[in-house]
């Protein structure tokens, strides 16, 4: 598996800065952490959660794993509680941490509703743990970080200082990164392409 600690190697090794003369461990570990967010709701996990339906016809959202309420929902199921088969709601709206289930007022209280969302995948907070991205989505983190840390070479004129001394024997001018930037750009948009894109609605 990947950590942290791989994707900021690979990064450091496209952007030449094998002695971190340029780049610091926690400027690149901010780019990381911005490009793991940017996945979503490209690349995502599933999660599931339930309620207790109330006399509606707006329902309450369940917590998700995270502690954040369930959001970006692509189902909502009802079963009831004696029972363990699930039937799909057909036109549900969500809204700001609710769910409208078009049912007459009794007839879905003190039922149980399942539902089910998609989450980010989360960034990465240390070096050691394994990230849950799929390798496909490991290259657009990587490259995002690299257009990051290009992007503030021309933006800071003291890290422009830095990464042209240490590029001083190949010659590399910013017309040159800009070049570049505009090559990682279409690889990322290249590989977006494959990205599962957010789950079909159902209901």
């Amino acid at each position: 598996m990947t950590t942290r600690a791989d994707l900021r190697s690979e990064l450091r090794n496209r952007l030449h800065d094998a002695g971190a003369a340029i780049w610091e461990d926690e400027e690149l570990n901010g780019y990381i952490e911005q490009a793991v967010k940017s996945l979503y709701p490209h690349w995502y996990l599933f999660e599931t959660g339930t309620e207790t339906a109330g006399p509606g016809p707006v329902q309450s959202l369940p917590i998700g794993l995270s502690g954040d309420i369930a959001k970006n929902l692509h189902y909502v199921g009802l079963r009831k509680p004696t029972s363990t088969r699930v039937r799909t709601i057909r036109g549900w709206q969500e809204g700001n941490g609710q769910v409208m289930v078009p049912k007459v007022d009794d007839a879905v209280e003190g039922f149980i509703l399942v539902f089910a969302w998609t989450i980010p995948h989360r960034a990465p907070d240390d070096d050691v743990t394994d990230l849950t991205i799929p390798a496909n989505a490991e290259e657009v983190v990587v490259l995002r970080s690299q257009v990051t840390a290009l992007e503030r070479v021309l933006a800071d004129r003291v890290k422009s200082a830095k990464y042209f001394a240490v590029q001083v024997r190949e010659g590399v001018s910013e017309q040159d990164i800009a070049v570049t930037l505009d090559a990682l750009h279409a690889s990322i948009d290249s590989r977006m392409k494959d990205a599962p894109g957010p789950p079909e609605r159902v209901g």
